[in-house]
């Protein structure tokens, strides 16, 4: 009886034995988590080196980057099937070795993507509507955000949106060519409200038509928009004019902080709030001018040339002129012509020969007096030292106004002999 409970006895495991129940569930966790943990963990150093190396060489080698630009590329490439059915679809589209090294670049992922349900029908959709490979290619390439929009929820409806204002494929197809930013995005980024703000203060479907085709004018806030609208209003647009659409245009580009500091350079060169008015009518595109162009324009305008602040505003687009290609180069020739006697200056007029084409300055200035002075077509192309010249400063203004009365004798004279010190120009913010 004894030998028998003590053989039950041993049957029994001690309760810190480790074959007791609760120390075997314990050990069979343990071994389950392990082996759980070991098929699902991240691969070994090796392994994560193996494919970041095969990742670095396929974006080299196939893809055309820089070994800096692959090494930092975000993206884990494990075989070459997937990502080389992606780069012969591509180029079925039209994209060359440049557009997919700036593809992806721009969007590395689309080497993830699969090739034949999300990309092939995007791409066929917009070759469908009329849009042309090469600027298939051009425009994905430069912004590669397009294919990352669902097809059904986004692209299509954008499509539908965009047919129903501009009535045809071609417009559309154009949309997509000038702005393919606002392809994709117009359908749900507030474009609608905005279209709706404009046609309610009597913006024509020309003018919104122009704002479509010309991003990112509408991709802005509604709220935003309008105060564009009420600044372009108070300058003495009428919404009803193709210059109304330009100068939204410029001040969607330039922003509200920057076009106020442009306004601040030009009141600093002297201008009046009637001037900046005047030269936004007449030319907005003078408010795209960086800062220093603005004061070293305005300074050779003014004072080496004789021009008053309100003549420049008259003229605005002198402002956006090439200090060094066009305006010193043209006035040194004339300069020179009057100076010989060749042409009489007060019969110039300084802003029309500054604005007139290429050809024409040549025609007129320069292949005209070629018998007299050989060497002025090399003056005028940098190629040959000028002769000594007596400054630039006009006495007459730019509009071809009398001389004054104690200076008639000469045209061109010192920058300040007129009886005016040169202009203080400001000094372009850092």
């Amino acid at each position: 009886m004894l030998a028998v409970f003590s053989r039950r006895r041993l049957n029994v495991a001690p309760k810190d034995s480790i074959f007791s129940p609760h120390h075997f569930r314990v050990l069979q966790k343990a071994i389950l988590a392990r082996q759980f943990s070991t098929a699902n963990s991240p691969p070994t150093v090796c392994e994560n080196a193996s494919d970041k190396s095969f990742t670095v060489s396929y974006l080299i080698n196939k893809c055309g980057l820089s070994p800096a630009a692959a090494a930092s590329t975000k993206i884990r490439l494990d075989s070459p099937e997937n990502p080389d059915a992606v780069l012969n679809l591509l180029r079925q589209y039209g994209f060359t070795n440049a557009h997919i090294t700036k593809l992806i670049t721009g969007w590395p992922k689309v080497l993830s993507s699969c090739p034949e349900k999300t990309l092939a029908p995007k791409l066929e959709f917009l070759r469908s509507i009329g849009v042309a490979l090469p600027i298939l290619a051009r425009n994905l390439s430069r912004e590669p955000s397009v294919l990352t929009r669902s097809l059904e929820r986004f692209i299509i409806p954008s499509y539908n949106y965009l047919k129903g204002i501009l009535k045809s494929d071609e417009r559309v197809a154009r949309v997509f060519s000038l702005g393919p930013c606002t392809f994709g995005r117009c359908y749900s980024d507030g474009i609608p409200s905005n279209i709706s703000m404009l046609t309610e203060r009597g913006v024509p479907l020309s003018s919104i038509v122009y704002m479509i085709t010309h991003p990112p004018t509408l991709l802005v806030s509604k709220k935003r928009l309008e105060r564009y609208v009420d600044r372009a209003v108070a300058l003495g647009f009428d919404v009803s004019t193709s210059g109304f659409a330009n100068v939204i245009g410029v001040f969607v580009d330039l922003g509200e902080s920057n076009l106020e500091r442009k306004v601040e350079v030009f009141k600093k060169c002297g201008w009046s709030e009637a001037d900046v008015a005047c030269a936004i009518r007449s030319f907005p595109n003078c408010m795209n001018v960086s800062e220093e162009k603005i004061v070293a324009n305005m300074s050779f305008l003014e004072n080496e040339l004789g021009f008053g602040p309100g003549d420049v505003a008259r003229s605005p687009v002198l402002v956006t002129m090439s200090l060094e290609r066009r305006l010193r180069p043209r006035c040194l020739v004339v300069g020179i012509l009057v100076e010989r006697g060749l042409v009489k200056g007060k019969s110039l007029g300084l802003s029309s020969m500054l604005k007139m084409s290429e050809v024409d300055f040549l025609k007129r200035y320069v292949v005209k007096y070629e018998a007299d002075v050989p060497e002025l077509l090399d003056i005028y192309r940098g190629k040959s030292s000028p002769p000594p010249v007596r400054g630039f400063g006009l006495v007459s203004s730019a509009h071809g106004h009398e001389p004054r009365e104690e200076a008639k004798a000469e045209v061109f004279c010192r920058p300040g002999s007129l009886g005016r010190q040169p202009r203080p120009m400001p000094r372009a913010s850092p």
